[in-house]
């Protein structure tokens, strides 16, 4: 009882005297609401990190001739972007209310009821928490949007698009032709071990084996023209690679959809060629060094 009565006396002294006044420090209302809004950038700005990475993913799927799937994401990325776009408006205008509060209590320690600051603040709350539940259910919204789209991109849009990455692509060919290098490199260093020991065999058994020291020597006549071909392909592949990086400069990626493909298909087309040249190289060259074997065996 005895509270009560204070608290109704406390209630008749306000009415009577008119210096009865409520007030809030200014400082510790700034730092409540600094708190509310740098809590809430930081989960949107998560959020526009997310949909940024998710933009540029299907951005890099450059198509001039769209399939059906694609002109269906398209919409949905479409309203992704639109629905995103409110997120920031929005984001924006949480902002702005702090930046209004930081004007009008500029200079001042406390903000004291009866007077315009007083009355802005309680419009400052009100709106924060309006916008703060607003940018909520917006953003649960674009979050579900945004799965959704990376759902469908995933299951109905990346599987029928093939993708190559333009860098890689050119590493792969440039590893390629460094390790071609290292081989024809190789092939040149066992071609001077079967010099040195054929013209030991040539010098020993060319006036009574006339016959098996010609066909030594033609053979290996043969593996220089194979070391040769070798160089060819080579220099083929480097004037292949020299041509795609040539027509795909500035290029990140490159998709099946796009008018960039036929560059990917020559290239492809002109490694398995050299592959195939190359493996008919190797075939003649086992079958040659089988047979200067063979020869040098039996004139030992």
């Amino acid at each position: 009882m005895k509270i009560i009565n204070r608290l109704l006396l406390l209630a008749i002294t306000c009415l009577l005297f008119s210096s009865c006044t409520v007030y809030y420090t200014t400082s510790q209302v700034d730092q409540s609401l600094k708190s509310s809004i740098n809590q809430a950038n930081n989960s949107l700005n998560q959020l526009e990190n997310q949909m940024l990475n998710l933009q540029s993913q299907y951005n890099g799927i450059q198509c001039d001739t769209k399939p059906e799937a694609m002109k269906q994401s398209d919409v949905m990325y479409a309203t992704l972007q639109s629905d995103m776009a409110k997120v920031n408006q929005l984001k924006a205008q949480l902002n702005q209310e702090y930046s209004n509060f930081q004007k009008y209590t500029q200079g001042k320690d406390k903000i004291v009821s009866g007077t315009p600051e007083y009355t802005q603040l309680k419009e400052t709350r009100e709106n924060i928490k309006n916008k703060m539940g607003d940018l909520q259910a917006k953003g649960q919204s674009t979050v579900k949007q945004a799965q959704s789209f990376s759902d469908f991109v995933s299951k109905n849009v990346i599987p029928n698009i093939q993708m190559v990455d333009v860098v890689a692509y050119k590493s792969k060919f440039e590893q390629s032709i460094a390790g071609l290098s290292n081989s024809e490199q190789s092939f040149s260093q066992e071609l001077k071990k079967y010099d040195d020991q054929m013209n030991q065999v040539v010098a020993k058994f060319q006036n009574t084996h006339a016959n098996q020291c010609n066909a030594l020597k033609s053979d290996f006549l043969k593996l220089n023209d194979y070391q040769k071909n070798i160089g060819i392909v080579k220099a083929d592949l480097q004037t292949t690679l020299n041509t795609f990086q040539t027509q795909t400069r500035g290029m990140k990626t490159i998709s099946s959809c796009s008018n960039q493909w036929p560059l990917v298909a020559a290239a492809d087309q002109s490694i398995a060629s050299s592959q195939t040249r190359l493996n008919a190289i190797q075939s003649d060259i086992q079958k040659t060094v089988a047979r200067i074997e063979a020869t040098m065996k039996n004139l030992k």
